[in-house]
């Protein structure tokens, strides 16, 4: 029930510290679940059949142990079934000996691409429901404490390198725009233990958008991204060692 597929940590994904770079780790989770999607013929191109595609709405991850270069690991994922248009998917990480490096759970939906609204497909995956937690969170959105002071406010300008094929802002760029956006020394040094994202709309090349900065007293950043319009667009929350 488990779909795994085998990697080699490549030296492009690790940083100074010869680790892997935390959104290299959501790279990799886009690649399995596209594979696994498509095995079983529900991957994009089949969904556009219908009109249809996927659709990120939630990820939270913890990172135990991180990868290091050049090391051999077993990625594996799984979907625990749906909720109308809504999919909810987990991820691991071991490596060679069983070891859990990485555990991570996202909850997807299909949108139909002309409506750009949530829409049911015919029946997906059924075949394939593993009732198996890596993590236990069906929160739909990332709560951000109130009070938090704000500490720093950026501006960045949606580009080439930002876009997927989907004609929008990428999963994995959120996550690089919010960790460039701390202190090089706290993430190179002290290290990422868990990233949280909800998506809650798309975001368009050649758009500026707007990203605060919070901070807690608990080692944990949160981050609001907004476009100029104020229109919310998504919200992190990156825990550090």
């Amino acid at each position: 029930m488990k779909y795994t597929k085998n990697y080699k940590i490549g030296f492009h994904q690790t940083d100074l510290n010869f680790k892997l770079k935390p959104y290299e780790f959501m790279n990799m989770a886009q690649d399995i679940a596209t594979d696994h999607v498509q095995s079983k013929g529900c991957g994009q191109l089949d969904l556009r059949k219908d009109d249809l595609a996927w659709m990120l709405i939630k990820m939270n991850t913890e990172f135990i142990q991180m990868p290091c270069n050049m090391q051999d690991v077993v990625m594996q994922t799984w979907h625990k079934g749906q909720m109308g248009p809504i999919f909810y998917r987990d991820y691991t990480i071991h490596d060679t000996e069983g070891n859990l490096l990485i555990k991570s759970t996202s909850i997807w939906a299909t949108v139909n691409i002309k409506t750009r609204s949530l829409s049911r497909p015919k029946s997906i995956l059924e075949d394939c429901i593993l009732h198996e937690d890596a993590m236990t969170d069906r929160n739909i959105k990332l709560r951000i404490p109130s009070g938090l002071p704000l500490i720093k406010e950026y501006i960045h300008n949606v580009t080439y390198s930002d876009i997927d094929c989907n004609s929008h802002v990428n999963n994995t760029s959120y996550v690089i725009w919010a960790l460039n956006c701390l202190p090089y020394n706290l993430v190179a040094k002290q290290g990422i233990k868990s990233i949280e994202i909800s998506y809650l709309n798309e975001t368009k090349p050649e758009t500026d958008v707007t990203i605060q900065i919070y901070s807690a007293t608990d080692g944990n950043y949160y981050f609001k991204i907004f476009n100029t319009e104020g229109l919310p667009l998504a919200l992190l929350r990156i825990g550090v060692n």
